[in-house]
């Protein structure tokens, strides 16, 4: 939902990641229970993108819209992003984010690697489980999405879901080195 409370965050978080140095920023849609009809969602996103292109035009940041997949999400799938990025015009201010879950859990087969800024790196053993502590790390499929995104012409940044439940562990640098090795092989071995 797009308010002028809304309108106001995202102006002082555009403000503060310009500040920061930073180069883009990460747009998460909201999770509930439950949303109007499908075309009012789609409507509503085509609304904030346009009052949020503005913002991030005149910062000179990239908008990383990360789609989550779960049935409950406004934003569940990047074919519904890309398609609200080309309806407002955005190419040049918006990219997706692919998430190694997100995606499996979506059930989606079409990478959009052209529209893609940002690759997170999620475990996808079961998404029948989407919520358990283990999935913020490599996982079973990420090798095969993570080659086909490279083979696709995907040549920007992979990053790990560093959330709480990988901060709290006992050996963090241990757990990401088994995620790059785990993922490295995955690679070696596709090719």
């Amino acid at each position: 939902d797009w308010t002028p409370t809304r309108q106001a965050e995202a102006s002082n978080l555009a403000d503060y990641a310009t500040a920061c140095g930073a180069e883009t920023l990460v747009l998460v849609p909201a999770n509930r229970s439950s949303w109007p009809t499908n075309s009012e969602r789609q409507d509503n996103l085509r609304f904030a993108l346009n009052e949020i292109k503005p913002i991030l035009q005149s910062r000179g940041l990239i908008g990383l819209i990360e789609p989550l997949g779960f049935r409950t999400c406004s934003l569940r799938s990047k074919k519904e992003a890309a398609e609200a990025v080309a309806a407002v015009d955005g190419q040049s201010v918006f990219r997706l984010v692919h998430d190694t879950f997100h995606h499996t859990l979506a059930g989606e087969t079409c990478l959009f690697c052209e529209l893609t800024g940002l690759v997170h790196i999620s475990s996808v053993n079961d998404p029948t489980f989407w919520i358990y502590p283990d999935r913020f790390l490599a996982g079973s499929d990420n090798g095969s999405q993570i080659q086909a995104l490279l083979d696709g012409g995907y040549a920007g940044p992979f990053s790990f879901e560093l959330v709480e439940e990988v901060h709290s562990l006992d050996d963090l640098a241990g757990a990401l080195a088994a995620s790059i090795d785990f993922i490295r092989r995955g690679l070696s071995s596709s090719k």
